[in-house]
């Protein structure tokens, strides 16, 4: 039985896919891993590159199935697996060489149910200031559910950072919500932690997030304001729904009721009219169902920011509008972010001026390569040309290994799905 299996969902990922598996295949100390690769019913080369690795390295498994997206596939790798524990990786990211290593070392104690590590963004400049702090933690422990994990810790909101307790996803029957198209992240994470006895957090990185994948769902919902938001209400909705049914709300209903406010409200408060309202009114509608008015008073008459956000959302809607609306981003923001956005943003406003621009506009007629354009069109090339890189160090390794087996090479495969013998082509007018 392995000591780790590690879930790879497959879906439309032939450009990065060489490099997934790459990854996981040159781990360091590697013998006690189970690399299970569901392909989601993939219309393009995938499921073909998936069988070029497995057939020279037994440790790949592929679950074939009709396509049903992200939570689906990887519900299937759960159901497949067969290690200690279980981890996930995106097809389209990689992992470092001390991956394996990084989580076998800190699983050695025991007794771990979920274990916790950061991760790097890449390339490096498609980061920002949220992104880094979620993926940067602290080593700590927790014995058991606190409020510290859900509003203090670096622990959400990516699936693919955490290695789990087969036994206790078993024993739980936790799985990813197949209803939720976007944020299963975030609902199984929540579902996860209060079933858990002890969780560990590390501060390594051994995961490589590919942040500047054009297309993908999270950069299309980061971009509309208005769906993000009524996705993460929607999240709301389900995780509620799961802690009541497994008795979670009575328990920690307070530590549930203020992470749902601090999901949602900033985002919300960001809109306009009618949106604004209309939100707002939909997450009041679903608080409401599953917390009763006492409760809801008396989270809302506490101190702080989120405080002052329920209140927003559940007792004075004129907090949402004009000067109070300004005052709470005001408050959250310090609270949160502490004077950083107050002074990028002045200093990016004299940047853009008339002035400043005609003064920048000399310096770059002087030294072009200083410009902003040339600087962006300077990353745009590196990463290009890392990400061929990466993808021709995968596939020489791949065709290295297949030579050595004596089976045909990647380019010869791909060269004969693209062929289509006369003798198979259908007559005109059948």
């Amino acid at each position: 039985m392995p000591r780790l299996s590690v879930i790879v969902p497959v879906y439309k990922v032939e450009e990065y896919l060489p490099q997934c598996l790459h990854s996981l295949l040159s781990q360091e100390g590697s013998e006690d891993l189970e690399i299970i690769c569901v392909n989601d019913g993939s219309p393009d080369l995938s499921r073909q590159i998936l069988g070029l690795f497995s057939e020279v390295d037994p440790r790949i498994v592929i679950v074939d199935k009709e396509n049903g997206g992200l939570s689906s596939a990887r519900n299937a790798g759960i159901e497949a697996a067969t290690g200690d524990y279980v981890a996930f990786v995106d097809s389209d990211d990689f992992v470092e060489p001390t991956y394996a290593r990084t989580i076998f070392d800190a699983l050695a104690p025991g007794d771990i149910d979920v274990l916790v590590f950061g991760a790097r963004v890449w390339p490096e400049g498609a980061s920002y200031w949220w992104l880094d702090r979620v993926l940067s933690p602290r080593t700590c422990n927790y014995e058991g559910f606190c409020e510290g994990l859900l509003l203090d810790e670096g622990t959400r909101p990516f699936a693919w950072r955490l290695a789990v307790s087969r036994k206790l996803l078993v024993e739980s029957g936790l799985r990813f919500d197949e209803d939720l198209a976007f944020g299963e992240d975030q609902a199984f994470m929540l579902g996860l932690y209060p079933r858990a006895s002890f969780i560990s957090v590390i501060s390594a990185k051994p995961y490589v997030y590919r942040a500047d994948r054009a297309g993908s769902l999270m950069a299309g919902r980061f971009q509309d304001l208005a769906l993000r938001s009524h996705d993460h209400v929607r999240i709301v909705e389900h995780v509620l729904r799961d802690w009541q049914g497994a008795g979670f709300l009575e328990r920690w209903g307070r530590e549930i009721f203020f992470w749902a406010i601090d999901f949602t409200v900033a985002d919300i408060l960001k809109l306009e009219n009618p949106e604004r309202s209309q939100m707002l009114t939909y997450l009041a509608c679903t608080l409401e169902t599953f917390f009763d008015r006492a409760r809801l008073d008396e989270w809302c008459a506490e101190k702080g920011t989120l405080a002052a956000f329920a209140r927003a959302v559940l007792k004075d809607r004129a907090l949402s509008a004009g000067p109070g609306r300004k005052g709470l981003f005001y408050y959250h923001t310090i609270v949160n972010e502490g004077p950083r956005p107050f002074i990028e943003g002045p200093v990016t406003r004299v940047l853009s001026s008339a002035p400043a621009k005609k003064i920048a506009g000399v310096a770059w007629r002087i030294r072009p390569d200083l410009s902003p354009e040339a600087q962006k069109a300077r990353d745009e090339l590196k990463s290009e040309a890392e990400r061929a890189e990466a993808l021709a160090l995968a596939l020489d390794a791949l065709n290295a290994k297949r030579a050595e087996a004596g089976l045909s090479t990647f380019w010869e495969v791909e060269a004969a799905s693209e062929e289509t013998p006369e003798a198979d082509a259908a007559p005109e007018g059948e």
